[in-house]
C-alpha cells in the first residue's frame, strides 16, 4: 500500500482545518460527525455565554456604579442625620428653656392673680369708703336743708326782733359761707378757711396755695415772715393721710429747707375725720379743722435753723 507523502498530509490537514464541509465529511467517515456537530453547538453556547458574561459584567459595572452613588448618598444621609441630631439637641435645649420660661410665666400669672385679688379687696374697701362718703353727703345736705329752714326762721326773727340783730348777722354770715363753700373745691375752701382763721385769731395774713416739690404735691402751703404753713386738704381723713403729711414735711426739710421757716404749723383740712386719725394727728401736733371749727388743737412748731 502506497503511503501519502509529507506534503499531501500537510495539505489534507490544512483542508480539514479550513474547509468545514470537508472536515465534516472526513469526520463522518470516521464516525465523528455527530461529535463535531455537538462541539459546534457547544462552541456556539460558549460564545453565547461569553457574550452574556460580557453583558453581565457591564451590568455588574453599572450596579457597582449605582452602589458607589448609593454610598455617596448614604454618606450625605449620615451627614444630614448628624446635622438633624445636632438640630434636635438644640431643639430640646430650646424646649427646656421654653419650659423654664413657661414655669416663670405661670409664677408671674399667679402673682398677677394675687395682685388682682388684692385690688378687688381694695376696690371693696373703696366702695365702702364711697358709701360712707355718700352717707356723709346725705347728712350734709340734710344739714344744709336745716340751715336753709333756719335761715327762713332767722329772717322772720329779724323782722320781729331787732335786739337779736347782731346774733342774726353772725348766723347769716355762717349760712353765706356754707352756701359759698359748696361751690369751692376742697383745696380752695381749705385755703380760705385756714387763712381766715389765722388772720382773725393770730393776726397773721398769709396767702395759701398748692405747691409741688419734686413729685410730691402739697395742697396747702404759705409763708409769712418767720411762719410757714404746710398741710393737706381732703374730704375724708384717715390714718394714712396723717402719716403722709408727716413724711412730706420731713422730705421738704431735707430736699427744700428754703421753703420752711423757724416756726411751722402743720394742718389738715377735712370734712370728716376718723377718730383714730384725729388721735394720731394730735400726737403729731397737726392742726385738723373743718369749716365749722377745730377737730384738734392748733400747734406752732419751732424749727432748728
Amino acid at each position: 500500500m502506497e503511503l501519502l507523502s509529507k506534503e499531501e498530509k500537510l495539505r489534507i490537514l490544512r483542508t480539514l482545518e479550513e474547509d468545514a464541509e470537508f472536515r465534516h465529511a472526513v469526520a463522518g467517515l470516521i464516525g465523528m460527525r455527530e461529535i463535531l456537530e455537538k462541539l459546534d453547538r457547544l462552541w456556539e453556547e460558549v460564545r453565547d455565554l461569553r457574550e452574556e458574561q460580557a453583558r453581565t459584567w457591564k451590568e455588574i459595572e453599572k450596579v457597582w456604579g449605582e452602589i458607589e452613588k448609593l454610598r455617596e448618598e448614604q454618606a450625605k444621609t449620615w451627614k444630614e442625620i448628624e446635622r438633624l441630631r445636632e438640630e434636635q439637641a438644640k431643639t430640646w435645649k430650646e424646649i427646656e428653656k421654653l419650659r423654664e420660661e413657661q414655669a416663670r410665666t405661670w409664677k408671674e400669672i399667679k402673682k398677677v392673680w394675687e395682685e388682682i385679688e388684692k385690688l378687688r379687696e381694695e376696690q371693696t374697701k373703696i366702695w365702702e369708703e364711697i358709701e360712707e362718703l355718700r352717707k356723709e353727703q346725705t347728712k350734709m345736705w340734710e344739714e344744709i336743708k336745716g340751715l336753709r329752714e333756719g335761715q327762713t326762721k332767722i329772717w322772720q326773727e329779724i323782722a320781729e326782733l331787732k335786739e337779736g340783730q347782731g346774733k342774726i348777722w353772725v348766723t347769716l354770715n355762717r349760712l353765706s359761707k356754707t352756701v359759698e363753700r359748696l361751690t369751692l373745691t376742697v383745696e380752695e375752701e381749705a385755703g380760705e378757711v385756714i387763712s381766715y382763721r389765722m388772720r382773725e385769731e393770730m393776726g397773721v395774713r398769709i396767702a395759701l396755695s398748692s405747691i409741688v416739690v419734686d413729685d410730691k404735691e402739697i395742697n396747702v402751703y404759705g409763708v409769712s415772715d418767720d411762719l410757714c404753713v404746710v398741710g393737706e386738704a381732703t374730704v375724708r381723713l384717715g390714718d394714712e393721710l396723717v402719716k403722709e403729711l408727716e413724711r412730706k414735711v420731713e422730705y421738704i426739710a431735707k430736699a427744700r429747707p428754703d421753703l420752711l421757716r423757724s416756726r411751722m404749723i402743720k394742718v389738715i383740712y377735712a370734712d370728716y375725720a376718723t377718730p383714730s386719725a384725729l388721735r394720731l394727728a394730735e400726737e403729731m401736733g397737726i392742726w385738723v379743722l373743718k369749716w365749722s371749727g377745730d377737730l384738734t388743737p392748733r400747734v406752732v412748731h419751732s424749727l432748728k435753723q
